[in-house]
């Protein structure tokens, strides 16, 4: 999958410096704040373009609705390929169907290319009593909505992995948003919130650290992970 991204980006550019482009800087919106998994991923990607293309991207951080707020901003400008957007699935396949918006998911947009994915990881503060997921199960059973989670939005695929968590197994939970993975993170480290469901990315150095508890088995398998995994 790597090298078909790799080889499909090759292919996009080169026909883009064929035709002249770009001549100036190119911004790149991301929905979130910074510091959580899509800062994680488009920094190294910029890293890697902005030799091939001869031109700085600018990274411009719109957090809010779940990265809507950055989409809308994206929707309204110019059609010139100097406005980029990295993104998840959540502001086409979810914001839409949660609020009003500002684009129309489809034909408002042109999508360029998958470059990476990633799932959502059930991380908790070392000071809680949770050693397990059935540990999360049963406690919020007992004690009805007194615990939380955080997650780095509204409508996001993190709030939705926790919504179907709780439809599946009944546990009473409580949902607390942020504006991105990376602030969300920082009270879990913090102990303002007690669990998140998060990605992969903002997850890993702070497991490796003994910062945060995932299960058992998924934190051996994430200290396995190559020191660059820190950084997504």
């Amino acid at each position: 999958m790597r090298s078909l991204v790799v080889a499909c980006l090759f292919a996009v550019i080169s026909s883009a410096l064929a035709q002249g482009y770009p001549t100036k800087p190119i911004r790149v919106f991301v929905g979130y704040a910074p510091g959580g998994s899509a800062d994680a991923g488009i920094r190294p990607l910029a890293k890697a373009l902005e030799p091939l293309l001869g031109q700085p991207l600018v990274i411009e951080y719109r957090p809010g609705n779940a990265g809507g707020v950055a989409m809308e901003a994206i929707a309204r400008a110019p059609a010139d390929g100097y406005t980029l957007y990295y993104f998840d699935s959540g502001p086409l396949t979810i914001a839409p169907h949660l609020n009003k918006v500002g684009y129309d998911p489809i034909a408002s947009f042109t999508h360029i290319g998958r470059v990476c994915g990633s799932g959502s990881l059930l991380v908790v503060h070392p000071s809680t009593p949770f050693k397990s997921v059935a540990d999360v199960i049963e406690l919020s059973k007992r004690e009805p909505n007194k615990w939380s989670y955080g997650t780095s939005g509204v409508g996001g695929p993190h709030h939705l992995s926790g919504e179907y968590f709780k439809s599946v197994t009944g546990a009473q939970l409580l949902h607390v948003p942020y504006k991105g993975g990376g602030p969300a993170m920082t009270d879990l480290m913090g102990g303002q919130v007690p669990m998140l469901f998060s990605s992969l990315g903002p997850s890993v150095g702070a497991v490796k650290g003994g910062k945060i508890r995932a299960r058992r088995h998924v934190a051996q398998a994430l200290r396995r992970v190559p020191g660059r995994a820190d950084h997504g």
